[in-house]
Order: C-alpha cells, then sequence, then structure tokens
C-alpha cells in the first residue's frame, strides 16, 4: 500500500510539472507571437525566429518536452498497475491463509472436544471440501480414518490412498504429487510425526486436476493440528492407565480394612455416572463423577482397621472419627491430583443439605452437586446392597429414606433422578410388598 501511495505522489508530481511546462510554452508561444505581430520587420529579420532551422529545433524541443511527460505519465500508470495487481495478490494470499488458519482453530477445537473417534472424520471432510478433493485421509499402522465422495469409486480412492501412504511414509517433509500411481490423479501428503515418531500419514486425493505449493504448505498446518491431537490422546490414555492404576491400589488398600470396599465403590460410581448423564452434565464431568464415585471413601484408609466392620453400629468415639475419613479422602484425592470435583466430592459426600452432615455442616446449594449426586448413591447403595453400620436393608427401604427426606437431606432432583434410574427393581419390590399387604388384609 505504501508503494501505491508513493507511485500516487508521484503520478500526481508529473501532472503537475506537465501542466506547468505547457502553459509555460503555450504562454510563451502566444508572447513570441504577439511580439512579432507588433514588431517591424526588419526586427523579425534579425531575430531567430527568421532562421527556419531554429524554428524546427524549437519546435522539436516543445515536441520532445512533450512526448517525454507523456511517456513518464505512461510508466507511471503502468507501475501503478503493477503495485495494483501485487497488492491484490498479497491479499489473495492473506486470505487464504486466514481460511486455513481458521479452518485448523476450528479442527484443532474439534479434536479436543470430540477426540480422534469422533472428531478426526468431519476433520477430513470439511478439509477435503476446502481442497475440493475426492478423497482425504490419516493412514497408519493403528489408525485408519478417511473420507471419500460419493463421486468416486470407493474402490480406486483407497488405492490412490493407500499409494499415498507407501510414497509418503519413506519421506520425511511434505510430498507434491502430480501423479499418483500410473496417473491416477493427483495428491498431497504429510508424515505425521507423534513423539518424534514417523507414524501416520496425512494425504490428500483429487482424481483430476493437481495441487499447487500453497495447498501444500496448508495441509502441513492441518498436520500438526492432528500430530497434537493424536499425542494429546495417547498421552491422555497413559494417563487414565496410570490413574487406573492408582485407583487399583487405593481400592486394593482400602478393602484390608473394609473388603467389600470394591465392589461398593464400583457400584457407587456406575450409579453417580449414570445420574450425570440423565441430568444432562457433560462427558467430561460424568467421568469426574465416576472417578469420585470409585475414591469416595479412601479416607478410611485412616481408620483403625476395627472400624471397618459395617455390620455393627459405632460408639460415639468412633463416629467422630468416621466423620474426619471425607476431609482425609479429600486431602489424598489433592495429593494424587484428582481433578478438583473429585475433591468436592469427596469431602462433602456425607454433607446435608439441612447442615446435618459433616465435615464442615454445609446447607443446600453450599454443598456442590458432586457431592450432593455422590452422597444419594452412597445411601442407596449401603442400604441395598451391604449392612450400613447396622443391619442391611432393602431397596423399599432405600427408596422410603431417600423419598422421605428428599429436598430435607437429599438433593430432590438427584433422588427423583435415581429412582427414575433404578425404577424397575424398586417399582416390582414395591408392588410385591402391596400385594402382601393386601392378603394379609384380606386372610385377616
Amino acid at each position: 500500500m505504501a508503494d501505491i501511495r508513493q507511485t500516487q505522489k508521484r503520478e500526481r508530481q508529473l501532472d503537475a510539472i506537465s501542466e506547468v511546462l505547457v502553459l509555460g510554452l503555450l504562454l510563451t508561444l502566444a508572447m513570441t507571437l504577439y511580439y512579432l505581430s507588433t514588431s517591424d520587420s526588419s526586427l523579425l529579420r534579425t531575430t531567430i525566429f527568421s532562421d527556419n532551422t531554429m524554428r524546427v529545433l524549437l519546435g522539436g524541443f516543445v515536441l520532445i518536452v512533450l512526448l517525454y511527460l507523456a511517456d513518464q505519465r505512461r510508466r507511471l500508470r503502468k507501475q501503478v498497475a503493477e503495485t495494483v495487481s501485487e497488492v491484490e495478490r498479497a491479499r489473495a494470499e492473506l486470505d487464504e491463509t486466514v481460511k486455513w488458519l481458521r479452518f485448523s482453530h476450528d479442527a484443532a477445537s474439534r479434536l479436543g472436544s470430540e477426540g480422534l473417534s469422533g472428531g478426526l472424520i468431519h476433520v477430513l471432510t470439511e478439509a477435503a471440501e476446502l481442497f475440493k478433493a475426492d478423497a482425504a485421509a490419516v493412514i497408519g499402522e493403528d489408525l485408519e480414518e478417511a473420507y471419500i465422495a460419493d463421486t468416486v469409486p470407493e474402490a480406486d480412492a483407497w488405492k490412490a490412498l493407500m499409494g499415498i501412504g507407501l510414497e509418503a511414509a519413506g519421506r520425511s517433509d511434505p510430498l507434491l504429487m502430480r501423479t499418483v500411481g500410473n496417473g491416477n490423479g493427483a495428491a498431497i501428503a504429510v508424515p505425521l510425526r507423534v513423539s518424534d515418531e514417523l507414524r501416520f500419514v496425512l494425504g490428500v486425493w483429487r482424481h483430476e486436476s493437481s495441487f499447487d505449493e500453497q495447498q501444500l504448505t496448508s495441509l502441513s498446518l492441518m498436520g500438526r493440528m492432528i500430530e497434537m491431537a493424536i499425542e494429546r490422546e495417547e498421552s491422555l490414555a497413559e494417563a487414565q492407565s496410570q490413574l487406573e492404576g492408582t485407583l487399583s491400589v487405593l481400592q486394593f488398600l482400602v478393602a484390608d480394612k473394609r473388603p467389600d470396599y470394591s465392589q461398593h465403590a464400583m457400584r457407587v460410581a456406575d450409579l453417580a455416572s449414570t445420574i450425570g448423564r440423565d441430568l444432562g452434565l457433560p462427558p467430561r464431568t460424568r467421568k469426574e463423577l465416576r472417578l469420585a464415585g470409585l475414591v469416595h471413601d479412601v479416607g478410611i484408609l485412616n481408620m483403625p482397621r476395627d472400624m471397618g466392620d459395617a455390620s455393627k453400629p459405632l460408639t460415639h468415639e468412633e463416629m467422630l472419627i468416621m466423620q474426619q475419613h471425607p476431609r482425609i479422602g479429600a486431602e489424598i484425592a489433592d495429593a494424587a491430583n484428582f481433578d478438583p470435583l473429585v475433591h468436592e466430592a469427596v469431602r462433602g459426600h456425607h454433607e446435608r443439605l439441612d447442615g446435618s452432615g459433616y465435615p464442615d455442616r454445609l446447607r443446600g446449594e453450599q454443598i456442590p452437586l458432586s457431592a450432593r449426586i455422590i452422597a444419594v448413591c452412597e445411601v442407596w447403595d449401603s442400604m441395598t446392597n451391604r449392612a450400613y453400620h447396622g443391619s442391611p436393608s432393602d431397596a423399599l427401604a432405600a427408596t422410603n429414606e431417600l423419598r422421605s427426606n428428599s429436598g430435607i437431606l437429599y438433593d430432590a432432583r438427584v433422588v427423583d433422578t435415581l429412582l427414575s434410574s433404578v425404577g424397575d427393581t424398586t417399582a416390582d419390590e414395591l408392588q410385591i410388598v402391596e400385594l402382601d399387604t393386601v392378603s394379609q388384609i384380606a386372610g385377616g
């Protein structure tokens, strides 16, 4: 833009100079003619205008000046046109770059939120549309995902894609292929490195027409996004595996003091995840809820071994000690670097809406939703599947406990959601009890 402004400024200056010169020449010519017309013939004969050669030279000089000015003006106009063309070309390249940066950002967001299993096919589909390609794929030993347009035979597309993969697999740099195989279209390909290891190839193929270097650069940018997504997913899988190992160890240690803990924790985790789904919570929150269910009673590790026997009631002193296990469990969750949601659920799963819970005597909305969900799940499982520091109960008693204290001790929405999810079993048992009651009345 600065070049254009400078050239336009020079053109204006040249126009001004031309106008001044033309006016000057016209004025000089007019004054000369006036002078000659008012002078006597003897003076005319003594002037330079009496010489034909001088008259021709003067006219030629004027003509040369005018031609020079016209040529300079033509050159300037040509320079302006070339500069404008360069700016338009640069703007088109910038628009293309912005388009691909926007696409790469959207691709990274989609891959981050949906993962490779759900997001990669959408990214490949959008890439094929932007490239006006017939197929786009990521090919590797343990990953093979492809978009193939309906306008080409699938067998031909896969043959071309496999050829692209084989051609690019041995290279370290992006590859522009004018022809694929025996003239089967054109392609661009980018080798994908994960943890500094060449493992995949990103390829885009057209049955007709070729690609250019700009498109290859754009595909390279897209390849970096996919590389980061693969690395992130593999890192998460590794972290998940380590987390599961940590949970197994914790469950084993807790089971030493409470033998039935592992099964209880798994049932609470399943219930919490189900309630999270039915409440419309996002997948990440449901995953953390499940984790919280698995470790909600891990604070029992700090309790005396004889307090792990859930078949007998606790003394007052034992109850005071037991009431510390949510706080200790939350500290363990922090030490294990679990998500804050897990910490909140573990610490607050014995809190009650009316403030009668422990360890912090929280009330109502002060209790995190995650803790309210785990609380209801634990009460249900403790009353239906194991002793609750006393006599084991059943689904009917658990239902009565939750319904009678819904909105008082337990979150009403969570209670309704849980009872809906286990409703079939509960309804059957309630029907049996009602039939028995009717039979007893009839028999009496």
